[in-house]
């Protein structure tokens, strides 16, 4: 009997998020140091739609070109983003998000998104 593939890579799933999260996850859930950010000239659009948090950085973007054409009526030429993180157990996960938005679009782009059917989460710049 011939080998099976492997499975495709699945996305950490990610746990609801609040507005502002706790002083503890913050300080545990924190971006990791050294990391570039994407700051706009908006004042304003410092808000992402986030598709997941994936295992590495190649995943991540393969994520996030796939969204991306599948998406474009919705977000456009949206800038692609990469964005590690470390998770409360100490992995680095690399957070792939689209952006950079004004709050009230980012919200209203997602939920049009998860209508469709997509995965999405809405995330200040961190």
């Amino acid at each position: 009997e011939a080998p099976q593939p492997a499975p495709a890579p699945q996305p950490l799933k990610l746990a609801p998020t609040t507005a502002v999260p706790p002083p503890v996850a913050q300080a545990v859930n924190a971006p990791v140091r050294g990391a570039q950010q994407l700051v706009s000239s908006d004042p304003g659009h410092d808000w992402t739609i986030q598709i997941g948090a994936y295992a590495n950085q190649e995943l991540a973007k393969a994520y996030l070109e796939a969204y991306a054409k599948k998406s474009i009526d919705l977000l456009g030429r949206a800038a692609q983003m990469v964005v590690p993180f470390q998770a409360q157990d100490g992995r680095i996960v690399y957070r792939a998000r689209f952006g950079l938005f004004a709050e009230e679009r980012a919200r209203q782009v997602c939920d049009r998104l998860t209508k469709r059917g997509d995965n999405c989460i809405v995330e200040r710049n961190t």
